[in-house]
């Protein structure tokens, strides 16, 4: 007996969604996401902190990328430049790293997190195509590249999140 009520109330509720919409959008909810169908829906309460944690480990990412193209791997990096004919390449080089390190600190501090976001995405879609072209010429997998290139796509849409210094306006 319970399991039909049940069933009929559900099958009812169902029907009313997709049927009536305008009279399921007059009705007063307790929830901005009442018609949306999902397992955990207060979890979306904490919709800025998803942007906050890519953010974060981004930003770290690109610090240590950075730091390695004016360490260990400066010399794999010139030979690079060299490659593809921009020289000379220990300037590029110090640029790329500079602006990884820069991008990276922004993303951490939520600073300017829509242009940095914007600027690693093109620098990544290029070391990504580079990656596919040819492989050995750059060290990490087109995986890493496509992974961080969504992310910082991802962070141009949806903003800096919770804990940053910009604002949505």
């Amino acid at each position: 007996m319970t399991l039909r009520i049940s069933c009929k109330i559900a099958t009812d509720f169902i029907y009313i969604l997709y049927h009536k919409p305008l009279e399921m959008a007059s009705l007063p909810s307790l929830c901005y996401n009442f018609r949306m169908l999902n397992v955990f829906p207060n979890l979306l309460t904490y919709g800025l902190i998803a942007p906050f944690i890519l953010r974060i480990v981004v930003g770290i990412i690109l610090l240590e990328i950075g730091y390695l193209k004016l360490g260990k791997e400066k010399a794999a990096w010139n030979m690079f430049f060299q490659t593809i004919h921009f020289k000379p390449s220990y300037i590029f080089v110090a640029l790329l790293a500079l602006i990884e390190i820069v991008a990276g600190g922004f993303l951490i501090v939520g600073y300017l997190t829509q242009i940095a976001a914007l600027v690693m995405a093109i620098i990544l879609f290029a070391e990504a195509y580079i990656e596919l072209q040819d492989g050995a010429l750059l060290k990490r997998d087109i995986v890493f590249y496509t992974l961080l290139l969504v992310i910082c796509v991802s962070l141009l849409f949806s903003g800096a999140g919770a804990f940053a210094f910009d604002l949505p306006l």
